[in-house]
């Protein structure tokens, strides 16, 4: 079932005829009874008296359709990446054509249609943070964050924040009261961020996706480092517990500003918890002080009516069905190191992998060609878009205003979209 508010796309077919024309304005309830999905073209209609709390059934199984904050009844039968859309209220037949949004496309993968190409997190996506929250320093240059560690952001680092190695906010879990301090969450301007930070999202075309802070076990090796987190986890699991709980619940209470005042379609919930070998810690660790705190995380996005999208990198196939349980319905970034094919067989009813990219291969380096990089993504989408219940994650550290940087997620994109159009053709 399609999530309240948000916009989707699919089509439908007379089950009867199959014709290629466009029907009425409306169609009646028996004809609505014998449509079936057929593709990505759509004829979105105005006039649809007959349609009680804007569903519509097909083939026993109910669809909410909603256009952004427009909710109409889909019942159109082309074959191609196309809409059909009823161009006034006084039209009864007619209209424009125009192809389908990236948002449109997503929304058809996200509910297992089919799609009329792959979504790519560099087209699909309108990702974001808040500008309220200072997680990593100030965004491509690092610094001191809101609870004073100190991160860098350099070539070096492929442009991604990392904590500086040199720094250590904390030596002693059990102590973490006399150094940290949760930023007043009420104090904050979240509507003037909010307009700030949208100002150029287009709704209409992307799927809005909003990061959130740190994760617990992430937020713990800032503070640390790394080495004395796993020490800390093992030697005063009660004292982290009571950290991490502090810092859900903080956590928590930053989505539901975000939801009330961002409105995102997604929430994107990160903790980096592996390896390209598998989880850190053991699982019985895992469950202790990971999982609880996430269900926390999730249930609060769910009940504020997002989509969950959990982000984790490296070998998480034990982790799998936790991710699922937390309510999380996408997962990102779906590394290669993972069956994701198996993963997809198991899980696929319930969760969408956003992933698939080699991040080792030749096409990640500097001097890459066009051709490796447009292979790789070919092979990407031979090994799991098949189905058509996946999105490519493309990884491409770097600098984004560098042109080399670019033109190497320009071809991706191109492969993509017009390689896996085939696909679905």
């Amino acid at each position: 079932m399609l999530m309240p508010g948000r916009a989707a796309s699919t089509s439908f077919q007379d089950s009867s005829d199959g014709a290629s024309s466009p029907p009425a304005g409306r169609c009646s309830m028996e004809n609505r009874r014998n449509i079936r999905v057929a593709s990505c073209i759509c004829f979105v209609g105005h006039n649809n008296d007959e349609i009680s709390e804007n569903r519509c059934f097909v083939n026993d199984s109910s669809l909410d359709v909603h256009f952004g904050s427009e909710r109409n009844l889909l019942n159109y039968k082309y074959s191609k990446a196309m809409v059909w859309h009823d161009a006034g209220h006084q039209q009864e037949s007619g209209g424009i054509m125009r192809e389908i949004t990236e948002r449109e496309n997503f929304f058809l993968v996200y509910n297992h249609q089919k799609p009329a190409w792959t979504p790519n997190f560099f087209e699909a996506y309108a990702p974001m943070g808040c500008s309220l929250l200072n997680n990593t320093g100030e965004y491509m240059k690092g610094g001191t964050d809101m609870f004073g560690v100190k991160w860098l952001c350099t070539e070096d680092t492929g442009w991604q924040p990392i904590p500086d190695p040199h720094f250590q906010l904390i030596d002693d879990i059990t102590e973490w009261k006399n150094y940290i301090e949760f930023p007043d969450l009420d104090d904050m301007d979240w509507e003037g961020a909010a307009e700030r930070d949208l100002a150029r999202v287009n709704r209409e075309e992307k799927v809005v996706a909003c990061f959130g802070m740190e994760g617990n076990f992430n937020r713990l090796q800032s503070l640390m480092g790394t080495t004395d987190a796993l020490i800390a986890m093992l030697e005063e699991p009660e004292a982290v517990a009571e950290f991490f709980e502090a810092h859900t619940k903080f956590k928590c209470e930053t989505i539901k500003r975000i939801a009330k005042y961002y409105k995102p379609d997604i929430y994107v919930n990160g903790d980096d918890v592996a390896s390209t070998s598998g989880t850190f810690f053991s699982k019985a660790m895992y469950d202790e002080l990971i999982h609880p705190y996430e269900m926390m995380l999730g249930k609060t996005a769910v009940e504020c009516g997002l989509i969950v999208e959990h982000h984790v990198c490296g070998k998480v196939e034990t982790i799998i069905p936790d991710i699922i349980e937390t309510g999380a319905t996408i997962w990102q970034t779906g590394q290669i190191m993972n069956d994701l094919n198996g993963i997809e067989e198991k899980y696929g009813d319930r969760l969408l992998i956003h992933g698939g990219w080699d991040s080792t291969g030749p096409h990640n380096a500097d001097n890459c060609t066009e051709d490796e990089v447009r292979a790789a993504t070919r092979k990407a989408l031979d090994d799991y878009a098949g189905n058509g219940h996946f999105m490519l994650f493309p990884i491409v550290l770097g600098d984004p205003v560098r042109p080399d940087i670019q033109k190497r997620r320009n071809w991706i994109t191109e492969e993509c979209k017009e390689y896996s159009s085939k696909l679905f053709a």
